[in-house]
């Protein structure tokens, strides 16, 4: 079986269901991938040039705000690919080309509100979450170029999401691989050129997600089949738009709850120095890889399952599930054991060779990396594929922002002892009672798909 196949447009309501997950998931994986490590390119270039200097920090001091709205924007993503799967399951093409084309509207418009919010608010933002002096200004600069690229990223990202519903995973990944060495290029050549280098930096970005937007649009204008999109006919639905809004909603407000809940508990791990900060934080990179997993997996169930509900293939919905839960569980085991065993030679890279670090990227790394192992099955894309991303959003408002806050409040440093690991167990805890909670809702709705009483929610 090759990784990536040539053929791009997968049936996902026909042929091996396996194979099938395989093909479509890791071109999503490594997108991830591509995004974060690409990420890291960006400070790793503005290193080069401002060695000693601010910058850094100030691009950093900006992150809270740059992905509370983003979050917002691209979680109403969500609705579409909800929406388009069902569509593109039954056999609507009418309806699935008003929803694309209410779609590329919706994420410009969209992409232009916050690009106006976000930079009147950046400065303001700032100061309120206290950003040193000496960053402020660089911070405000980098902040106001990249909020006003937002349309562009937004652009991309919807587009992006009708494309992988149509059943192609690959065209997103070669996308954003284009963009990405376009941005290492234009950070260089700009930060060469320009004295402001976290202008330089946000530009570059700006740029090359509106060249990612370009060839996904380009794509989408070329396709012949039910994701097709025809700039001369493009025109808003307002019924469509509030089915997205109606669908992304829940998992865009999903999307803020995990950097307002983790507020709290950075507050816990900051009180124990810096060099236990930058051993939480190394291990937070590999964290993330992990959740690389996660996302491309969820994204497929997400899809196959949304197109295999609205073709009325029963057998193929419950398999879709089972085959991604057994994936996603030996995927995170072998890669968390992996990193845990050479993890004292892996921290490092990010934490310097501190002991103190080492010691708390390693404790955090075996809490988190073995709760994800254990806790992480693909029960909020099924709940979302069946139609019910609210009942999703108030699981994780109280199993996320509730329990985290309660643990903070009330438990840590009360009922339990104030250590190292009752803070990182604060994450454990709340994956448990969410986890449960996603684990209850999705028997019920498989449960009921089974005995002939689901109701269409789309």
């Amino acid at each position: 079986m090759k990784l990536l196949s040539r053929r791009t447009d997968l049936d996902l309501t026909n042929g091996p269901i396996l194979k099938t997950i395989i093909l479509f998931a890791i071109p999503l994986i490594l997108a991830n991938f591509v995004s974060m490590l690409f990420n890291a390119m960006d400070l790793m270039v503005l290193s080069w040039f401002t060695p000693g200097g601010y910058e850094v920090a100030s691009v950093g001091t900006t992150s809270s705000l740059t992905h509370l709205l983003e979050n917002i924007a691209t979680g109403l993503c969500t609705g579409v690919s909800i929406i388009l799967a069902r569509l593109i399951g039954e056999g609507n093409t009418k309806r699935a080309q008003s929803v694309i084309s209410t779609a590329i509207i919706t994420s410009v418009g969209l992409g232009g509100v916050i690009a106006i919010v976000g930079s009147i608010i950046s400065r303001p933002f700032l100061l309120v979450t206290n950003c040193p002096p000496e960053c402020i200004d660089h911070a405000t600069l980098y902040a106001t170029v990249y909020f006003i690229g937002m349309p562009f990223l937004l652009l991309y990202h919807y587009a992006a999401a009708i494309i992988r519903v149509g059943g192609d995973s690959q065209r997103p990944l070669y996308y954003i691989l284009i963009a990405g060495v376009c941005n290492l290029v234009l950070n260089t050549m700009f930060c060469w050129i320009l004295p402001q280098k976290v202008m330089a930096v946000a530009l570059a970005t700006a740029l090359s997600k509106g060249l990612a937007a370009y060839l996904a649009l380009r794509h989408l204008s070329r396709n012949e089949g039910v994701c097709q999109w025809n700039i001369k006919r493009t025109s808003f639905n307002i019924k469509d738009f509030k089915t997205m809004i109606l669908y992304g909603l829940p998992t865009a407000v999903t999307g803020c709850l995990y950097p307002i809940a983790n507020m709290q508990i950075a507050s816990g791990i900051n009180s124990y120095g810096a060099n236990f900060v930058a051993g939480s934080t190394a291990s937070q990179q590999y964290e993330q890889m992990v959740a690389s997993y996660n996302v491309g997996l969820s994204a497929t169930t997400l899809t196959m399952m949304g197109q295999n509900i609205g073709a009325k293939k029963p057998k193929r919905v419950y398999r879709v599930f089972f085959y991604v839960l057994i994936l996603e569980f030996c995927l995170i085991f072998g890669t968390a054991s992996i990193l845990c065993t050479f993890g004292e030679t892996l921290l490092p890279i990010f934490c310097g060779h501190n002991p103190e670090s080492i010691a708390a990227g390693m404790l955090r790394m075996k809490i988190m990396l073995f709760s994800y192992c254990l806790l992480h099955v693909p029960t909020a894309p099924t709940i979302q594929a069946f139609g019910h991303p609210t009942l999703q959003t108030a699981i994780n408002i109280a199993g996320i922002l509730g329990v985290r806050t309660l643990w903070m409040q009330v438990v840590y440093g009360r009922l339990v002892s104030a250590t190292p690991t009752n803070v990182f167990l604060s994450f454990t805890v709340s994956y448990i009672f969410t986890q449960v909670a996603y684990i209850i809702c999705t028997a019920v709705l498989l449960l009921r798909y089974r005995k002939g009483k689901y109701k269409e929610k789309v």
